[in-house]
């Protein structure tokens, strides 16, 4: 890991063997090979996290944000925003019209199917994820006539079924990427080399697939979205299978401890709210609760010239901290009315998106693909709530959104990917209904 609190490149996927030498230790051990007082402190939190210990937790996260001094709330790369001209958005009609260019790509990258092996695929779970999701979404906006994207849709729950079945954990693993080239497979490589050296790759592979994190919590992020693209299957379907490997994969969520970084716990969040709202079952609510009581909110600055921002560097960055708003905003919009923790939920969410949002629409678009997905998911989840809308300011930056997919749209492009562009076509049609 690295010596600045929890940053990213130290806390990406499948990095928890902190060294051969100490052998494959589980968490909190996976957080505790950092230097100096943030490493320390980066150690004490994932202790604390793993012991529910949340005083100790605030405790820490104070500490350590202290510590950060100038680098507190400093994405630890910069963000690059576009500007977005003065244009006017174009017609919802025509940007549905290129939903059919969405569907041509989609099933131009069949690699799903005839089940192929893991290491053959072209990256994680999550693109999958990504494809049904925005096939659903649209779906939901009156574009799928001879339910053509249905049926592409399920083809991929197939194989998203295929796959949690090979891992045999309830999981939605990793594939074994060895020998592709890019920041997964990298990041991949590097982990299965060193549960080779230490002996233990048996316990953390299994028929190609990546099922066992031990403790960094990098596998929460595909098993999140991959477990919330079969909930929206058994929606459409009404057909069981899916919702039983969503519940599977939400049993393993419950199963994981939180961990420093805060985004991955967002994920898993964002699954169990899911199935809360989908099944209504309590269980799921509560772990979704604890999760984010845990593991989301303590980063989360409330007060001060920094507020609304989560502290660290790594999820000071606006990709992630959308993504923490997502979780947020799922989990707000299935608890009741009356769940005494609610008030609290919703004025955190207020000031994290307002934070950003602000700088959308003063600085122009950056992570549109996050940012798109997730105030779309704001506004059909949460837009009845008009005084949560008006402070977060996302109908306002969503416009600046709108205008940036239209000028792309504009000049024939696909701007972002599936599940953004899927979610916007069905915020359009319900703002036409009403």
């Amino acid at each position: 890991m690295t010596s600045i609190f929890w940053r990213g490149s130290a806390t990406s996927v499948l990095i928890v063997i902190a060294t051969a030498a100490r052998g494959l230790m589980p968490m909190p051990e996976a957080y505790c090979d950092g230097e100096g007082i943030l490493g320390e402190l980066q150690c004490d939190l994932a202790r604390a996290m793993t012991a529910e210990d949340l005083p100790g937790i605030r405790r820490i996260v104070g500490e350590a944000y202290e510590a950060l001094g100038a680098d507190l709330a400093l994405p630890e790369v910069a963000e690059r925003f576009s500007p977005v001209a003065e244009s006017e958005s174009l017609p919802a009609g025509d940007i549905a019209a290129i939903w059919k260019r969405y569907l041509v790509r989609i099933e131009a990258d069949a690699y799903w199917r005839n089940f192929p092996k893991p290491e053959t695929l072209p990256g994680p779970l999550r693109g999958l994820s990504d494809f049904i999701i925005g096939i659903l979404s649209a779906r939901r906006a009156g574009l799928d006539p001879g339910d053509h994207g249905l049926a592409l849709a399920r083809e991929m729950g197939e194989y998203l079924l295929w796959a949690q079945a090979q891992g045999g954990a309830g999981v939605f693993g990793v594939p074994d990427l060895r020998g592709k080239t890019g920041r997964v497979p990298g990041l991949v490589a590097r982990f299965l080399a060193r549960a080779d050296a230490a002996g233990v790759t048996g316990r953390v592979l299994k028929n190609g697939w990546l099922i066992d994190d031990w403790g960094g919590g990098d596998l929460q992020f595909d098993n999140g979205l991959a477990g919330v693209a079969l909930l929206g299957l058994h929606e459409t379907t009404g057909e069981s299978k899916y919702l039983d490997s969503a519940r599977a994969a939400g049993e393993w969520a419950m199963s994981q401890a939180c961990v420093p970084n805060w985004n991955y716990n967002s994920f898993s969040v964002l699954l169990l709210a899911e199935l809360h709202r989908v099944t209504q079952e309590s269980r799921y609510l509560d772990a979704a609760k604890h999760k984010t009581r845990i593991g989301v909110l303590p980063g989360l600055i409330l007060a001060g010239p920094k507020a609304g921002r989560w502290g660290d560097p790594h999820n000071a960055r606006l990709v992630y901290h959308y993504i923490l708003c997502r979780g947020m905003a799922a989990l707000l919009r299935t608890m009741p009315g009356d769940d005494p923790e609610r008030a609290g939920l919703r004025d955190a969410l207020i000031v994290a998106l307002q934070t950003r949002n602000t700088e959308i629409i003063e600085r122009g678009v950056a992570n549109p693909d996050t940012a798109l997905e997730v105030l779309s998911r704001v506004l059909l989840g949460l837009g009845g709530d008009r005084e949560l809308v008006a402070k977060s300011r996302c109908g306002e930056a969503l416009d600046v959104l709108d205008r940036y997919i239209s000028e792309r749209v504009r000049n024939n492009q696909l701007p972002v990917g599936a599940t953004p562009i899927g979610l916007l076509l069905e915020l359009n049609a319900l703002r036409r209904e009403n």
